[in-house]
């Protein structure tokens, strides 16, 4: 019986302390996420990880990207594999689309999924690298 009220006790504390718990959030992270939150357009995606960034949420880095050139220059500084999202605006559920092509590990299968993003739903993507 005195290892059931041990274990009801411990349950009870941790209830507790979870009710307890304060987040402290800096006033400029704050006032951060509610200027990025503010701006109009549909960006939502980079807006999403700027706010994350903003409470010092760690993300996975990214590179807006308009063209091959830039796309190809993004994964010269995040390396293989990676991943490639449609940026385009407007587009709220990219994988309905076809708009996250996964597990990209060559210049060739880059090129070649850039260009069906491009054909498909417009140039500007976002290159991040598979974590």
């Amino acid at each position: 019986m005195t290892a059931v009220k041990a274990v009801d006790t411990f349950k009870a504390r941790l209830e507790n302390a979870a009710r307890e718990v304060r987040l402290s959030v800096p006033q400029s992270a704050l006032e951060s996420a509610k200027a990025l939150l503010a701006r109009p357009g549909s960006d939502g995606e980079k807006i999403g990880l700027s706010v994350l960034q903003a409470f010092d949420i760690p993300v996975v880095a990214y590179h807006e990207c308009e063209n091959l050139r830039e796309v190809l220059t993004a994964i010269d500084r995040t390396g293989f594999p990676v991943v490639l999202k449609t940026a385009m605006p407007g587009i709220h559920h990219k994988s309905d689309v076809g708009g996250v092509l996964l597990n990209l590990d060559s210049i060739t299968r880059v090129t070649e999924a850039y260009k069906d993003l491009t054909q498909r739903l417009g140039p500007k993507v976002m290159v991040q690298r598979m974590s």
